[in-house]
C-alpha cells in the first residue's frame, strides 16, 4: 500500500515479498481500522470516499515530493480532501489528516508483532540502499579527493544534497542507534548517558517510540526522579495501551510516590494484558499492604507464587505480611522458603532474625543476623539488631562493637548513639554514656529518649540542676512522656524544692492516673511538708495500684 511507503519507506524495493505477504494484511488492517475509528468520531464522512483520498494523484503527489508524512502540506492535501471527501465544513480538513496519521502511527504501535517487523525489513532495506548510494557516490568523487579524510568529507557533503528517502533513512538510522546505545549505557550504569540516548530517540520519533519513553522512565526511576519517570511510563501507556511492562513502571512509580490505589490501578492493567505477570502480582500485594490490606495482599503474593515458584520477592514479602498479621512462626516458615530459592537474600536472613529474636529465640536470631551481615557487611540495621541481641544476652562489650559498627556505617544513626550510650552506663562509663547521649541529641534533637537518659546520667553524677534541664526537654519534645516529670519532681525534691516537685509529679498523674510510682513519689514530697493526711492519701493510692509498694512504705516509715 502506498500509506505504508509513506511511512516506512519511499518503495519497498529490497523488502522480501515473503514479508509483503505476511504482514500486509496485518497493515490494512490497521490502516482501515483507522478510517473506521474516524468515520465513527466524525458524523458524515465517508470510508470510501477516504480510501478514494488516499490513492488520489493529489495524496500521491505528496508521497513523491516527501518521504516523511510529518513534512507533507497538509493545507494543499486539507482542501483536496474537503472537495474529494465532502469533508462537513465544521471539520477542519487539515487537522482531521494530522490526527488520522497520528492514529495510525499509534494503532502501528500497538500491534508489536506489526511494529517490529515493519522496523527491522525497513532498517535492512535502508542499510541496502545507503550501501548502494555510497558506492555510486564513492565512485563518481574525483581521484585526488578518495584519500581518507579528504573524500569522506565530499561524500558526507553528497549525502546531505540527496533526496528526503536518504536523509530520513539517516535520521532513522540514528534513532536507532540512539535507543540500542541507550541500552547498552544503562548495561555500564551510565544512567546520564542511557537518559540522553533514549531522550534522543524520542525527539527523533523512532517507530519504536513506546519502548523508548518506557526505558527513560526506567533510568528516570534508578535516579530516583520519579515525577518524571511518572510521565514517561504514562506516554509508553498512552501510545501502547497493551504495553504490559509500562504499566507495571507506572505502578511501581506511583508506590513510589505514595499513591498505592493508584498503582493498584496500573499493577492490574498489567495484569489484565497479562494475567501471569507474577512481579505485577507482587507489587501489587506490596501496595494492598501498604494500605493495612494484608490478607489481600497475601492473596497476590500467593498467585505470583503460584505463577512463578523460583521468584524470590513474592516469598519473602508473604514473609513480612504473616509477620504483620502476628502469624510469626508462619514468617518464619514463608523466609525460610525464601532463602531456600535464594540463599543469599540478606534481607530473609535479617527478617528471620527479627522474627527469632521476638520469639525469645535470641541466640538464632544472632546467628541469622550474621547470615545476613556475612552477605551483606554494610547492612547497619542488621548490626544495630544484633547490638540489641547481644545486649539481652548480656554480651555488653560485644553489644558496644556492634553500635560502634552502625556508627561507623552512618554516623548519624541516632538510635545507634542512644543504646551505646545505655550499654555504657550500665557499664558505670557515666561521662561516655553522656557523650554517646550528647551525639544522638545533637543528631535529632527531638528524640524523648535522649533527653530523658542523658538526664539520669547527670543525676546519677549529682549534676541534679543539668539533670532537670534535660527533663524539661524531655517533657518539651514529648509533654505526654510521664517518667520525665516523675524524674524532675524527685531531683527537685532532693534538691529541697517539695513543693515544686509536686507540680510535675501531678502532671505525671493526669496523664496516666495509675502510675504507682507517682503517687508514691508525690506522698513523700507531701510528707516532707508536714501535709501529713494528704501524703497517708497518695500512699494509700500507690498501694492500691501496686500492692507490693506496702514493705517499701513500712521501711520509710521506721
Amino acid at each position: 500500500m502506498k500509506i505504508l511507503e509513506s511511512i516506512f519507506s519511499k518503495s519497498l524495493e529490497g523488502v522480501s515479498g515473503a514479508f509483503i505477504d505476511l504482514y500486509k494484511n496485518q497493515f490494512e488492517d490497521t490502516f482501515n481500522k483507522t478510517i473506521i475509528d474516524l468515520e465513527k468520531k466524525y458524523y458524515g464522512l465517508s470510508r470510501s470516499d477516504l480510501k478514494d483520498f488516499f490513492n488520489s494523484p493529489q495524496f500521491q503527489s505528496q508521497l513523491s515530493l516527501h518521504h516523511n508524512y510529518r513534512e507533507w502540506n497538509y493545507d494543499f492535501l486539507g482542501n483536496e480532501l474537503r472537495d474529494s471527501a465532502n469533508v462537513p465544513p465544521e471539520i477542519s480538513a487539515k487537522d482531521l489528516l494530522l490526527e488520522f496519521f497520528m492514529e495510525l502511527e499509534n494503532n502501528i504501535n500497538r500491534n508489536p508483532k506489526l511494529r517490529d517487523q515493519l522496523m527491522l525489513e525497513y532498517q535492512r532495506s535502508s542499510d541496502r540502499k545507503l550501501t548502494k548510494i555510497m558506492e555510486k557516490l564513492e565512485e563518481c568523487l574525483p581521484k585526488d579527493v578518495q584519500s581518507p579524510g579528504k573524500g569522506r568529507q565530499c561524500l558526507n557533503k553528497s549525502i546531505s544534497d540527496t533526496t528526503e528517502l536518504e536523509k530520513y533513512l539517516k535520521i532513522l538510522s540514528e534513532s536507532s542507534s540512539n535507543y540500542e546505545r541507550g541500552l547498552a549505557k544503562w548495561q555500564k550504569n551510565d544512567l546520564e548517558g542511557a537518559e540522553s540516548e533514549f531522550g534522543e530517540a524520542i525527539l527523533k520519533h523512532l517507530s519504536s517510540l513506546s519502548k523508548s519513553y518506557f526505558q527513560r522512565g526506567n533510568i528516570r526511576f534508578l535516579k530516583n526522579n520519579y515525577n518524571n519517570a511518572c510521565i514517561d511510563y504514562c506516554e509508553a501507556t498512552r501510545l501502547d495501551p497493551q504495553y504490559a511492562d509500562a504499566w507495571y513502571g507506572k505502578g511501581t512509580v506511583l508506590s513510589k510516590l505514595g499513591k498505592p490505589e493508584e498503582a493498584i490501578q496500573a499493577y492490574d492493567k498489567a495484569i489484565k494484558i497479562n494475567p501471569q505477570y507474577a512481579e505485577a502480582w507482587d507489587n501489587k500485594g506490596n501496595a494492598l499492604c501498604r494500605m493495612g490490606k494484608l490478607e489481600e495482599g497475601l492473596e497476590c503474593f500467593d498467585k505470583a507464587i503460584e505463577i512463578d515458584p523460583k521468584l524470590v520477592e513474592p516469598v519473602y514479602n508473604k514473609g513480612v505480611a504473616l509477620y504483620e498479621l502476628g502469624k510469626v512462626e508462619e514468617a518464619i516458615e514463608a523466609y525460610d522458603k525464601a532463602l531456600k530459592i535464594h540463599p543469599q537474600d540478606s534481607k530473609a536472613w535479617h527478617n528471620k532474625g527479627g522474627v527469632l529474636y521476638e520469639l525469645g529465640e535470641v541466640e538464632e536470631a544472632i546467628e541469622a543476623y550474621d547470615k545476613a551481615l556475612k552477605i551483606h557487611p554494610q547492612d547497619s540495621k542488621a548490626w544495630y539488631n544484633k547490638g540489641i541481641a547481644l545486649y539481652e544476652l548480656g554480651k555488653v562489650e560485644e553489644a558496644i562493637k556492634a553500635y560502634d559498627k552502625v556508627i561507623e556505617i552512618n554516623p548519624q544513626d541516632a538510635k545507634a548513639w542512644y543504646n551505646k550510650g545505655i550499654v555504657l552506663y550500665g557499664l558505670g562509663k557515666v561521662e561516655e554514656a553522656i557523650k554517646a547521649y550528647d551525639k544522638a541529641v545533637e543528631i535529632n534533637p527531638k528524640d524523648t529518649e535522649d533527653w530523658y537518659n542523658k538526664g539520669i546520667d547527670l543525676y546519677g553524677l549529682g549534676k541534679l540542676e543539668e539533670a532537670i534541664e534535660h527533663y524539661d526537654k524531655a517533657v518539651e519534645t514529648n509533654p505526654q512522656y510521664a517518667k520525665a516529670w516523675i524524674n524532675k519532681g524527685v531531683v527537685l525534691g532532693e534538691l529541697g524544692r517539695p513543693l515544686e516537685a509536686i507540680e510535675p509529679i501531678d502532671k505525671a498523674i493526669k496523664i496516666n492516673p495509675q502510675d504507682a510510682e507517682a503517687w508514691l513519689y508525690k506522698g513523700v514530697a507531701l510528707d516532707v511538708l508536714g501535709r501529713s493526711e494528704e501524703a497517708i492519701e497518695a500512699y494509700g493510692k500507690a498501694i492500691e495500684i501496686s500492692p507490693k509498694l506496702a514493705v517499701l512504705l513500712r521501711g520509710i516509715a521506721s
